[in-house]
């Protein structure tokens, strides 16, 4: 009835006039969804990280995490959860590393001794 008295939305009449009108309407699930997934564009378009707008970045994450986290990479920003990730991972690197070292110290040590016994 508002198509018909004036009254539609604006992208309504536009669907009617271009025949684009679905002869069924849309429930309230899709045009969620709708609303939900143009939202998300728009906020990837915007790229809250690189902008440092953190009230988009906050409404993408609930949106979307998995977008919200690649523009976070490509941005170089981190949650503090993803520090303490990286930092944890890079301790474990070095101890690793740490151990291998040791290690090559002690078999080296190993090798000298025998070899002085045998020269003895």
């Amino acid at each position: 009835m508002s198509l018909l008295s004036g009254s539609a939305p604006a992208d309504l009449v536009a669907d009617a006039l271009q025949g684009s009108l679905s002869p069924t309407p849309k429930s309230q699930e899709q045009r969620r969804d709708e609303a939900k997934a143009a939202e998300v564009k728009q906020l990837i378009e915007a790229n809250p990280y690189k902008a440092r707008n953190f009230t988009q970045a906050m409404r993408l994450e609930e949106l979307d995490p998995a977008a919200a986290k690649r523009l976070r990479t490509e941005a170089g920003v981190q949650t503090p959860s993803e520090r303490a990730e990286a930092k944890a991972a890079q301790q474990q690197a070095h101890e690793h590393a740490m151990q291998q070292m040791y290690a090559a110290g002690i078999a080296k040590q190993q090798a000298e001794l025998q070899a002085m016994s045998r020269g003895y």
